[in-house]
This record gives structure tokens, C-alpha cells and sequence, in this order.
């Protein structure tokens, strides 16, 4: 029985159209009476679509929760394009003038999206990164993925149509045309049939995003999409934190959190539970640093029982114990000396003997968090 639906899912400007595209070609090339459109959820124009034709090509950047039943229950055939999500957010404020925030927000919904979404057992994933694949050799593998036959000059000639040159030539034709509005913002305004957007085709380099992020924006991204990275292989190693930088843990040092915190407020995030780690990559290898902690104190330093509340550890080895006094102040800046012994990467280690929540000491009925202190930033510094 023939497949009514097929998925072109991808990140933005992770080849999603070209792919689409290519199954599109497939189908006419076949004869095969097929409709196409985007669509993120089961929304009517897809039931139209269905309907109108023997199968429905679907481009998606942000599958829901149902398409991802559609695809578990079902298992149709699904063509998923993927890249590094830095290179994508890059590429959408280079190609389509996207701001840095926008730009993040979309990746970052269409890779939680793409983490979440079911890889059944004909999906065929393809990785911007990996050479060759957008050619002749990638709509083969495309055609084995969709179960249609064509020959290998029918493959070349639809790579040949969507290739770099050919749609390029293509969008000048649109645009001499006027069927674009060229005072509307590219990324809202796309082909009819094929998607190409204005502007669309990019450079293809791989790390471009080198040149286009700033150190603060690469955490961000890289912060943002942690569970699609895991999910389709990127080792995405976290940049570096200077010496002397001031990392903001409400901000993008969110992302050098390893566990035990909460999700980040507007000043910081709390350490829950009785142990948590930060882990900073260094720009390079140090004998001796010193680590400034600017942090809130928790209820237990405050209110609990005599004795120590919490330890901090750098690499291991003790740096600072804090024991309760009611007169601990609200805010502190913690600063740490410690030997490293010629590392390039920090572990701090926060341990808890006491926990106490704010509802433990009657500050309200409802937070039940069992938070220790509120770490708001760090700043390393070589002693070397």
C-alpha cells in the first residue's frame, strides 16, 4: 500500500527545502499524483492536501505533538535534515536579516521540536555537514527512503534543477517578475510551490558561524539546543570562558551548568538538592586561579542548625566551607584560590549538609524548592 503522507523535517536552513524539493521532483518524475505544503500540526489544509492526491509531501520545521503520533503510530516515510544549530542561527541572520533573538527562538523551537519527534525505522537522516549528499548520490538515497524508483539520470537531472546555480536562477527570475515584495522581510515570504524563499541559497560553509556569533551568543545557541545535539550526534564542545569575563548564569553561563540547578531567572538560578557542579572550560591551561562567586544565600544559612551549610570544591580538592550564622548577609562575592595543577577546565563542586526550603521558614506556603544559594555569575583569573 502506498504511503499517503511523507515528512521533510529539518532545523531552518538545515537543506529542509532542497529536500522537500527533491521529493516533489521524485513524484512528478514518477507520475504520481502528489500535493505538497508546510505544515507543523494536522491542521485542515493537510487534510485537503491528503486528499486532493494519491501523497502528500509535508515540509516541517516544528513537528507537534500529533505529527509525532502520526509518525509513531504509522511510520511514514520521513526525510530529516539536520545541522549544527549554530551554523543555523547564523545562517537565518545572514541570509534573511533575522535579528540574533528570533534567529534563536526559531532553532531553538525546531530543535526541541526534532528532539522530541519519533525516528521510526525508514527515516533517513542527512547531515548539512556531511559531503556529497546534495547531488544526484543524495536524491537516490531520498528515493530509496520514499520506496520510488528512478534512474540515475533522473537523478541528476533533479539535482541539476536544485542546484545552486539552477535556483538561484530561478529565485532572479521571480524577483525580475516582482513576485517577490522586496521591501517585506525575506524570511516571510517564499515561492508558492517550492518554498525557495528570497535570498534563500547561502554560502554552504560549514563553522560559519565563527564569524557571525559573538562568544555569548555561541553559548546561548548551544544552551538552547543540548537535547537535539545529543540527539543526532553534534559533540558540540562549550566555548571557553575567558579570564576576567564575567559569565551570567541568568544569561548564557547557563549553559557551563552540569546539574542540580534551577531553570534561570532574571538574576541567576538556585542550586537544588544537597549537590550540584558548574564545569568551565578555560582558554588554556593554568597552574593557579581565582574563582569570584557572586551569589545569594539560601534559607539554611540564615536559619539552620549550628555548623557547616555547604562546601565548594574546585577539581576535587576543598576550597571554602560556609557555616550558619543568622547573620549571613543576603548577597556575597565568594572568591577562591586554589593550585589547578596545569588544567584547562574547572569543576566546581557545591556540597550541602543543611537544605531548607521557603517554606520551612515561613517565608510563604507554596515554594517548596529545596534551593541552597543563588548563583548569579563567575569570573576566572589566571594567578600565574
Amino acid at each position: 500500500m502506498r504511503d499517503r503522507l511523507v515528512f521533510c523535517v529539518g532545523l531552518y536552513r538545515s537543506a529542509s527545502t532542497w529536500v522537500f524539493n527533491v521529493c516533489r521532483e521524485i513524484y512528478a518524475r514518477q507520475g504520481t499524483p502528489f500535493s505538497s505544503l508546510y505544515a507543523d500540526d494536522p491542521r485542515p489544509a493537510l487534510l485537503e492536501s491528503v486528499a486532493a492526491a494519491d501523497v502528500c509531501v509535508v515540509k516541517s520545521h516544528i513537528p507537534d505533538e500529533a505529527f509525532q503520533l502520526i509518525m509513531a503510530a504509522y511510520d511514514p516515510p520521513a526525510i530529516v535534515s539536520i545541522r549544527d544549530p549554530r551554523d543555523c542561527v547564523a545562517s537565518l541572520m545572514t541570509q534573511f536579516g533575522v535579528a540574533f533573538e528570533p534567529a534563536l527562538e526559531m532553532v531553538e523551537k525546531s530543535a526541541g521540536a526534532m528532539a522530541a519527534m519519533p525516528l521510526m525505522r525508514g527515516a533517513l537522516v542527512l547531515k548539512y555537514e556531511s559531503p556529497g549528499w546534495r547531488g544526484a548520490e543524495g536524491v537516490l538515497r531520498i528515493a530509496g527512503a520514499l520506496n520510488a524508483r528512478i534512474s540515475r539520470g533522473d537523478a541528476e537531472e533533479i539535482a541539476e534543477k536544485l542546484s545552486v546555480g539552477a535556483v538561484e536562477a530561478f529565485l532572479q527570475q521571480l524577483d525580475e517578475a516582482q513576485y517577490f515584495d522586496r521591501s517585506a522581510a525575506a524570511s516571510g515570504q517564499f515561492h508558492k510551490e517550492t518554498h525557495f524563499h528570497p535570498n534563500h541559497v547561502g554560502d554552504g560553509r560549514t563553522g560559519k558561524f565563527k564569524a557571525i556569533l559573538t562568544r555569548c551568543q555561541e553559548r546561548l545557541t548551544v544552551a538552547a539546543t543540548q537535547g537535539f545535539c545529543r540527539r543526532f550526534g553534534y559533540d558540540i564542545p562549550l566555548p571557553p570562558v575567558d579570564f576576567g569575563e564575567n559569565v551570567l548564569f541568568a544569561d548564557s553561563g547557563r549553559v557551563y551548568l552540569s546539574n542540580g540547578f534551577s531553570a534561570p531567572e532574571r538574576w541567576g538560578v538556585w542550586t537544588l538538592g544537597f549537590k550540584c557542579e558548574i564545569s568551565l572550560p578555560l582558554p588554556r591551561k593554568a597552574e593557579r586561579v581565582i574563582v569570584h562567586i557572586r551569589c545569594l544565600y539560601g534559607p539554611a544559612f540564615r536559619h539552620g542548625e549550628p555548623g557547616r551549610v555547604a562546601s565548594i570544591f574546585i577539581n576535587d580538592a576543598l576550597a571554602m566551607e560556609i557555616a550558619q550564622n543568622p547573620d549571613t548577609p543576603e548577597r556575597d562575592v565568594l572568591t577562591l584560590r586554589c593550585e589547578t595543577g596545569e588544567v584547562d577546565r574547572l569543576r566546581i563542586t557545591f556540597t550541602f549538609d543543611q537544605i531548607l526550603t521557603a517554606i520551612d521558614i515561613g517565608l510563604n506556603d507554596s515554594d517548596d524548592r529545596p534551593v541552597g544559594m543563588g548563583l548569579c555569575a563567575v569570573r576566572v583569573e589566571a594567578d600565574d
